[in-house]
């Protein structure tokens, strides 16, 4: 009886890893639908004084139900402070973070195929 339960257990997990689609792992996403399911956002964080800020987290969250699951948690600016992003099409507030300093949030609109720039700059 015992490995009766465990054999359905197994199913069960196995089902529902099936499921969810267990392609790729959520930092790297799927993207053999095509780029033209992608949208891309690029754009550059600066400081208060407009310089470039290097290494500085830029984090999206959806700006409504309707936004898909981000499938990253984050990217980090190049050297030049520039960042690039391919996320399903939706809406999403854009932030970025350096240690103590945040932006302001960037609400960008994100669609198929398209590039769209956002830039953020840092308070102190």
């Amino acid at each position: 009886m015992r490995h009766v339960r465990l054999l359905v257990a197994l199913a069960v997990i196995t089902a529902a890893l099936t499921a969810c689609g267990s392609s790729g792992s959520p930092a790297t996403p799927d993207r053999s639908a095509g780029p033209a399911v992608w949208g891309t956002v690029t754009g550059i964080v600066q400081d208060a004084a407009g310089r470039p800020v290097p290494s500085a987290l830029v984090v999206p969250t959806g700006a409504d139900s309707s936004a898909p699951a981000v499938p990253d948690k984050a990217v980090t600016t190049g050297q030049d402070g520039r960042y690039e992003w391919q996320l399903l099409p939706g809406t999403y507030d854009l932030l970025a973070r350096d240690g103590a300093r945040a932006s302001a949030p960037v609400r960008v609109t994100v669609a198929a195929g398209q590039r769209t720039t956002a830039d953020l700059a840092l308070r102190d």
